[in-house]
């Protein structure tokens, strides 16, 4: 399934130090902690975060706004959900995520026949 880059809202870059498993992102549009975003990785496709921690400062007379984010991980082939083993490049681009995304890596699914109904995600109906 390809997805258009134009109908995904851009929250940010990933700055700084990047690990496999955690980023900080240099925000361009506010979120909340614990919002779920996706970057796409070169070797793995989209691949689930979420927001952890948030910090505001000031930096050469402007306020910079920081998101630090844990990798969830994406869905493989064989469906099983896995972290990836490299980290993403600097500077790659990070959106928010979509539901489907959310529910696919998490394991939510549609069905009511076989699932107990526990809430909505925040920010996700």
């Amino acid at each position: 399934m390809r997805i258009s880059l134009n109908t995904m809202k851009f929250v940010g870059t990933i700055h700084g130090e990047v690990k496999a498993e955690s980023f900080d992102i240099l925000l361009s549009t506010p979120i909340e902690k614990g919002s779920f975003v996706k970057i796409h990785h070169e070797s793995y496709g989209w691949v689930l975060a979420r927001i952890t921690a948030l910090r505001r400062f000031i930096k050469d007379n402007d306020e910079m706004l920081i998101a630090s984010a844990r990798v969830i991980g994406y869905k493989s082939d064989s469906g099983v959900v896995s972290v990836p083993k490299a980290p993403f490049k600097p500077e790659e681009k990070v959106f928010a995520a979509d539901r489907d995304l959310i529910m696919d890596v998490i394991g939510l699914n549609r069905s009511r026949h076989h699932s107990i109904y526990l809430g909505y995600l925040e920010g996700h109906n």
